[in-house]
């Protein structure tokens, strides 16, 4: 099984799906180790969250987005782990 780290709030963002406001794709500019991969992929939330980040959670798109998905403050942010697949 593999696992992608990203940054918060674009974990959760992933995590939650587009049915909840989320994103449904991560796409990155260029080949990655999931190029040819099919299976289940970890969605891991990194450790780092910058003020850049804290500030975004508070703009729109992304503060409706983490409200539907449950998420009302950047605090409430799971740093870290695993949060989803």
């Amino acid at each position: 099984m593999r696992c992608i780290s990203l940054l918060q709030p674009w974990a959760t963002l992933l995590a939650s799906g587009p049915q909840n406001g989320g994103k449904g794709k991560e796409t990155r500019p260029r080949g990655c180790a999931f190029k040819n991969y099919r299976g289940t992929v970890l969605i891991h939330a990194s450790k780092g969250f910058s003020k850049f980040q804290r500030q975004l959670c508070e703009t729109e798109p992304f503060k409706t987005a983490l409200a539907e998905a449950g998420f009302n403050s950047p605090d409430d942010l799971v740093l870290g782990a695993i949060i989803g697949r």
